[in-house]
C-alpha cells in the first residue's frame, strides 16, 4: 500500500520536477555565461590593445573624453499614442583605447579610439570629466584630469547606426577614411551591461536557475 502511494505521489510531482528542471537549464543556458564572467571579474581596460577588445568585460576609471558622437532619447507615450515626455537616456563618448598612460609615455604613438556608452545617471559627473578633458587637451597637464568615474561593462561591436555617427565625428575632425580605419576601433563599452542585458539581472536569473 505504501509503495502504491509513493508511486502515485511521484506521478503527481514528476511533471512539475521536469518543468522546473527544464526551466533551470534554460535560465543557466541564457544567463550562466554572463554570471561566470562576473565571477571571474573584469579585465583592466588599460591592459587591452585594439586587437583584444571584442567581448571583454572591463573596468576603468574614466577621466578623459574627446566628446560625444551620439545621444539616445527615450520617448514616453500615452494610451492615445501621443508623446508626453522625451529624455536623454544614454550618451556615447569617444575615449582612448587603453587609457592615457601609454601615449604619455611614448609621444610617437598615434591615439587609438573607441566609444563608451554613458547612462544618464552619470551625466553630472561626466560634465566635470568633459570640462577637465578640454583643459587637458589645451595644456597636456595630467593634473587637469581631476575627476574620474569608475565604470564596468562589456565591450561590444557598434551597429551600423552607431558606427555612422562615430565615423562622422572623426571625418568632421579632418580624419581621412584610412586614418579612421587604422586608429578608430568600431567598438564601445556598454556600461553596466553584459551580452544578455544588465549585469545585475544576469546574476539574479542565474541564481534562480541554480
Amino acid at each position: 500500500m505504501l509503495k502504491e502511494l509513493k508511486k502515485i505521489s511521484l506521478k503527481k510531482v514528476m511533471p512539475g520536477i521536469i518543468i522546473m528542471t527544464v526551466l533551470a537549464f534554460i535560465l543557466l543556458g541564457i544567463w550562466g555565461r554572463d554570471a561566470i564572467t562576473v565571477l571571474k571579474g573584469p579585465v583592466p581596460f588599460e591592459s587591452l590593445t585594439m586587437e583584444e577588445l571584442d567581448g571583454q568585460y572591463v573596468t576603468l576609471d574614466l577621466n578623459l573624453t574627446f566628446g560625444d558622437y551620439m545621444e539616445e532619447i527615450t520617448t514616453t507615450k500615452n494610451k492615445y499614442g501621443s508623446t508626453v515626455s522625451r529624455r536623454s537616456s544614454h550618451k556615447y563618448y569617444v575615449i582612448l583605447i587603453g587609457g592615457l598612460e601609454p601615449y604619455m609615455a611614448d609621444s610617437s604613438l598615434w591615439f587609438q579610439y573607441m566609444g563608451i556608452e554613458i547612462p544618464s545617471k552619470y551625466y553630472d559627473k561626466m560634465d566635470s570629466v568633459i570640462k577637465n578633458s578640454y583643459k587637458f587637451l589645451d595644456s597636456y597637464d595630467k593634473l587637469d584630469l581631476r575627476t574620474s568615474i569608475t565604470l564596468r561593462g562589456q565591450i561590444r561591436p557598434m551597429d551600423d547606426k552607431m558606427l555612422r555617427y562615430y565615423k562622422d565625428f572623426f571625418i568632421s575632425g579632418d580624419y581621412t577614411n584610412e586614418q579612421f580605419d587604422s586608429y578608430c576601433a568600431p567598438y564601445y563599452i556598454a556600461v553596466n551591461k553584459l551580452s544578455t542585458g544588465p549585469i545585475f539581472n544576469s546574476c539574479i536569473f542565474t541564481c534562480i536557475g541554480i
